[in-house]
């Protein structure tokens, strides 16, 4: 049995603006300085990544990438220093609920293994109610 934690942002209407995917699309612009390439290796586009991180962004009301203008010196991006501190705090925040859980899992598994062993095993097929009718 195992537990799955999965840690998402929501605005005040209730809309998803962070998550997994925009987590490591932060990281990967952090990790290559390209909303391009950190895209790619996601197997995103880049207008889809665009669109998350300006949802990111209007929702958060603050500025997380510096964007530069391509050309002969090629554009690129990388965190402001408030998008490294919210990718960073972020990050810690999913790491600790996702310990927490693992403890939960623990315990939680103990009690199912010891709320199973009160009961005969069930039968595979045999529900309540089954075969009446």
């Amino acid at each position: 049995m195992r537990i799955e934690v999965k840690v998402a942002l929501l605005d005040a209407q209730g809309e998803r603006f962070m998550g997994a995917g925009p987590m490591w699309l932060l990281e990967g612009i952090r990790q290559t300085g390209s909303i391009r390439q950190a895209a790619l290796a996601m197997g995103m586009s880049y207008a889809k990544a665009h669109r998350l991180l300006g949802r990111l962004e209007q929702a958060l009301g603050v500025r997380l990438l510096t964007r530069r203008i391509g050309g002969a010196e090629h554009g690129g991006a990388g965190l402001t220093p408030e998008g490294i501190e919210f990718l960073e705090r972020y990050t810690r925040v999913c790491q600790a609920l996702q310990a927490r859980a693992r403890d939960e899992e623990e315990a939680f598994g103990r009690f199912c293994g010891e709320l199973a062993s009160r009961q005969a095993p069930l039968a595979l097929g045999a529900s309540q109610g089954e075969g009446r009718g």
